[in-house]
């Protein structure tokens, strides 16, 4: 299935006090659009490149840490679950090894809700670490399957009004913050045409001077297709060797792999086995015209079954079996199947 943004699907960003405490615990909300079954993501960043996050009770840690190699550069962490309307749809974002007070590590945390999609990473996820003013890229992302790719970035500044605009991306929620030493940024993403690579992406900044920036990109695959099984009484057209089986409640008549040309039908009940793969046209085991080679005889009441092992099965519930040859050659012996069973 193709995921989407579930219109409506971003929940307000928040971000740890202007006084920055170690640990610092962040209470993210996801939108009140977000229906159960769709995923949702969870993007927290802090601008300490040691600090960590610890995994909200009930959601997936799909990558992080993902971090600046220079001081203050930042931390990413991307977490996701499917909602279910539980309480842990409200997750406790914990930061630990902040540096505290009013100059601290600024942390902030948001949900994104898409559709059809589920919390399986696809492919390896890739970061900009550079100082930069505008414009500068998104990395570029491969993916296996036609994914959802979502995108993060943030630059250490403090600002609550700066913006960041994503190029084919598309930007869902804002990030901007004062607290401590603050920051700002941009969450979204794209559905790629086709699974391959999403080449890198040119991003502008309203703040035109060089500061550290951390922009990441991770893909996530869509939700598998329902497949609807048929059912076992439904007759499959198959061709060349292969056997066409009609399953009658728990009743399973198999022509058996015998050598040479003879077969032998069973009919159990409530055993069910597994037809033998006949070569040639393709056989109709309720319905068997033609048995090459040698007489075919059918089981009699309490007859045992071949190929049994142990205590051997006897035939039950047959009320009445009916077996006639009719139009015998030198190879052949037409034989007619259970009337009832």
């Amino acid at each position: 299935m193709i995921p989407a943004f579930r219109t409506n699907g971003a929940g307000a960003a928040v971000y740890t006090s202007n006084n920055v405490a170690n640990p610092s615990t962040l209470s993210p909300t996801k939108a009140a659009a977000t229906q159960n079954g769709d995923l949702m993501v969870l993007f927290t960043f802090s601008r300490s490149i040691t600090a960590t996050c610890a995994t909200p009770d009930g959601w997936t840690l799909i990558d992080g840490p993902l971090r600046s190699g220079t001081a203050s550069g930042g931390t990413w962490y991307v977490y996701a679950r499917i909602a279910t309307g539980a309480a842990q749809d409200a997750p406790s974002v914990v930061w630990t090894g902040l540096t505290t007070g009013t100059s601290g590590d600024s942390c902030s945390a948001a949900i994104v809700a898409y559709q059809n999609a589920i919390a399986v990473k696809d492919g390896t996820s890739n970061i900009t670490d550079a100082s930069v003013g505008t414009p500068f890229n998104l990395p570029a992302h491969t993916t296996t399957k036609r994914s959802l790719i979502v995108a993060a970035a943030a630059k250490v500044y403090d600002s609550s009004s700066a913006t960041i605009t994503f190029a084919t991306y598309a930007g869902r929620r804002a990030l901007g913050t004062t607290s401590g030493t603050g920051h700002f940024g941009q969450l979204g993403e794209v559905v790629p045409a086709a699974a391959g690579t999403q080449a890198a992406v040119s991003v502008t900044s309203s703040y035109t001077t060089a500061v550290r920036t951390l922009a990441i990109t991770v893909g996530l695959f869509g939700a598998p297709t329902a497949v609807t099984r048929a059912d076992p009484g439904d007759i499959a057209d198959e061709t060349g060797a292969a056997v066409t089986l009609v399953a009658k409640k728990r009743v399973a008549i198999e022509p058996a792999g015998e050598t040479g040309s003879a077969a032998v039908v069973k009919a159990a009940h409530p055993r069910t086995v597994a037809p033998a793969v006949e070569t040639g046209t393709a056989v109709d085991p309720l319905s068997i015209t033609h048995i090459s080679g040698q007489h075919v005889s059918l089981p009699q009441v309490g007859d045992a079954l071949p190929g049994d092992s142990n205590t051997a099965l006897a035939v039950k519930a047959v009320k009445q079996l009916a077996a006639a040859a009719a139009a015998e050659t030198d190879a052949a012996q037409a034989v007619k199947p259970a009337q009832q069973l």
